[in-house]
Parts: C-alpha cells; structure tokens; sequence
C-alpha cells in the first residue's frame, strides 16, 4: 500500500507489573493491589480477591494470547496487493482481544461487587472499572495521531496521579474517596476509548485503501485522516479536563492546606504539554513538607502559592484553547505549488503553546524566590540540601 495505517505488533514484552501485550494487558497484579487500595479492603478481603485475580488469569490466558497471536502473525504492510484485507482483518482481531479482555474483567469486577458487597461503597466499583481503562494499555498508532497538530500532555488515571504524590497513608486514603464520588461521571467519560483507537485506526485502513486504489486523492485522503486527528485531540482534551476539574474541584477542597496546594500545582503541571523541572517544584514540595514551619509561614506560603496557581491554571487553560480551536486552522489540508500549508499552521500552534509554557517557568522562577523569602536560613539550607 502505498499510504500505511501503524498499530503495534501484539508482541509479548516483561514489563515492570508482568508480561505485557502492546494492543491490552491482563490486570497484573501490581494493578490489582492499586485496585484493593481504591477499594479499601481489609486484609482477609484482599486475599480473596488475590484468588479471584488467579482465576480471571487463567481465564484471560486461555482466551485473548491466542487471539493476538493470531493478530500479529499477519503482515499487511509486506504485500501490497493483500493490504486492506489484511490489515482489516488484523484490526478485527486487536478489537476482539480488546473486547474479550473487557468481558474478562468486567467478570472480574462482577465477582469483587459478589464478594465485597458490604465491605465498599457504591461507588467504588466504578473507580476500579475507571483505572481499569488507564491500565489495558491499548497501544495503537494510526494516522490519526494526537499530535499531527499540537503536542498534548499524556492522560493519566486520576487515582495514578494521587498515588505519584507520595502522601503520607492517611492523606492519600482520603484524597481517594473524595475521588470516590466523580468515578461514575468520569467511567462515562472514558468507557470507549480503548475500542475508539481501535476504530480511528480501522477508518484510517479503510481511507489507505480508497487512496491506492484510487477512489480518493491525495487531498480528500489527508483532510479525512486530519479531521479524525482533530477529533481525537478534541476528544482527548475534553477527557483531560474532566480529570483536571474533579481533581481541582472534588480532591483539593477535601486535603489539609498544604497537601491540597501540593496536588493542585500537580494538577497544574500536569496540564501543559512540557512539564516544569524540578527547580521550582522540588523547592516548593520541599517547602511545605518542612517539619518546623510556623503558622505564619504556613499562612503566607498558602497566600503565595495560590496567588500563583490562579495564574498558572489560567495559562493551562489558554494553553487548552489553543490546542482545540487553534488547530481547527489547518483542518483541510491546502495545496500550494504542491507543499501542503499544514505544516505552518501547526507551526504556528506550537509557537503560541512554546510562549505560555515560557510564561508559567517565568511565573515559577518568581515563585521560588519568593518560597525561599519566606523560610529561615536554615531551613533554605535543609530544603537546598534535599534538592
């Protein structure tokens, strides 16, 4: 063919939780454990649900290798008389393995709701079916791609994000269950999405097609495969914010002062596409984690760093703005003398995101000096010495 559609080789990889398949995983068990802690089993409960986990292996062993064995024994791209039928069928395959795991773990899940039905609350099944998603590592690489026109930050579980934040056992079991609550919404959210790459790159296949054979033209080929991009950037951002506003929204009231400004600068540095270095947040999470402040410095830092997250999350937002309707721009793809002008629009796109990202590490700078105004000399040093 002549235009070609990538989707990863459904290879079996060692990765740090287990083997992994590229196309969907099995729940390892270091995303079981993750999963008992949002549920907040007691010890007995916990090996109950090991033995549950040892049976849906079994299970999912037995039905989905097999599958993406099948899958990955096909070579669509080293015949190009055989691509489409190939490559289609091959993308069949990813979907049911995709599907077959779903059906696995929602078994899984449904003997968790058996077992434990007293032992959780009612919305802690929805969580574990959220995180799920984030962990079935469905790895697919159409034409489509999100960053064909603005680079955008990766998305990441919302319970992922608490656990990075290495809180003490108490601050972290009660950031989860103020989490608890937006579960559902954000299940809904996410419930397709796994499928949905599956799909975009099943439409992409189907338009490499129509181009070789000749049924579309270049033009027609680039401008479909761009709107799917939009939409899947579109779509991705949308999601992104849903996170942002339940963490913002939900989360942060429910912490002490300083872990609460701890996770919403997270958050914030989370929402760009380049994340700050550590010069500042090292600073500012060793800061608030000084054993000796005083009142009046716990006070002014609070005051100082939520003067600046008010500035930070709105170049978040504008940064936000940009990558959904800025990229609108070269959504049909023009020819001139035979360039495509797509390049320059998303060019120009980067150049605006490169500028707020230089604004929030000014912003920054300003922050540190004016986190390290406000402690002792000795505890600058403590804080230097740690960095």
């Amino acid at each position: 063919a002549g235009v070609g559609v990538g989707i990863d080789d459904a290879g079996l990889e060692a990765g740090p939780g287990g083997s992994t398949f590229r196309i969907v995983n099995p729940v390892t068990a270091d995303e079981l454990e993750f999963m008992l802690d949002i549920l907040a089993l007691e010890a007995v409960d916990r090996d109950v649900a090991r033995s549950l986990h040892v049976d849906y292996l079994d299970a999912w062993t037995g039905e989905v290798p097999p599958i993406l064995e099948v899958a990955a024994a096909r070579t669509p791209y080293e015949d190009g008389d055989a691509f489409g039928k190939e490559a289609l069928l091959q993308n069949d395959e990813y979907l049911a393995a995709v599907q077959a795991t779903r059906r696995l773990d929602e078994r899984l899940f449904d003997d968790f709701a058996a077992a434990f039905g007293t032992s959780i609350t009612p919305e802690a099944p929805q969580a574990v079916r959220l995180q799920r998603i984030f962990d079935r590592a469905v790895d697919v690489e159409p034409l489509s791609a999100t960053g064909r026109f603005a680079t955008s930050a990766p998305e990441a579980s919302p319970f992922e994000i608490i656990d990075g934040m290495d809180f003490d056992p108490t601050t972290r079991a009660n950031a989860i269950a103020a989490l608890l609550p937006e579960a559902p919404g954000l299940l809904e959210v996410y419930s397709g999405v796994d499928a949905d790459r599956i799909d975009v790159a099943r439409q992409d296949i189907l338009d490499s097609v129509a181009f070789d054979e000749k049924k579309i033209d270049y033009v027609d080929f680039t401008t479909s495969v761009n709107q799917r991009a939009l939409r899947v950037l579109g779509d991705r951002e949308r999601r992104r914010t849903r996170i942002e506003a339940a963490m913002l929204e939900a989360v942060v009231p429910a912490l002490e002062s300083l872990s609460s400004i701890e996770l919403e600068f997270e958050v914030a540095d989370r929402g760009m596409y380049a994340r700050g270095g550590d010069r500042t947040t090292g600073v500012v999470q060793r800061a608030l984690r000084l054993p000796d402040l005083e009142p009046e410095q716990i006070d002014t830092l609070a005051t100082i760093l939520r003067e600046h997250l008010e500035r930070e999350l709105d170049l978040v937002a504008r940064a936000r703005t940009f990558r959904l309707e800025s990229s609108r721009l070269p959504e049909i793809v023009e020819i001139d003398g035979g360039v495509s002008t797509r390049y320059d629009g998303e060019q120009a796109v980067q150049q605006e995101l490169g500028k707020l990202v230089f604004q929030r590490d000014e912003l920054r700078e300003r922050l540190r000096k004016r986190v390290r105004s406000t402690l002792s000399e000795e505890q600058r040093r403590r804080i230097d010495a740690n960095g």
